[in-house]
């Protein structure tokens, strides 16, 4: 049990380092289509997905 709460806690605090390096190290326009663009691309694969298993 502690050996997953360990890894949670690490994999929690690289997470948010890599996020912040992330948006002080990319211009923010380039960040932010980049960022639109995966949001498209996971809300489609979701509904096709979703329809795909559900028909």
């Amino acid at each position: 049990m502690s050996l997953y709460f360990l890894l949670t806690l690490t994999a929690s605090a690289t997470s948010i380092k890599l996020t912040q390096w992330l948006v002080s190290a990319v211009e923010h326009k380039i960040l932010a289509s980049t960022v639109g663009l995966l949001n498209t691309i996971l809300i489609a694969d979701y509904d096709f997905d979703d329809y795909f298993w559900n028909h």
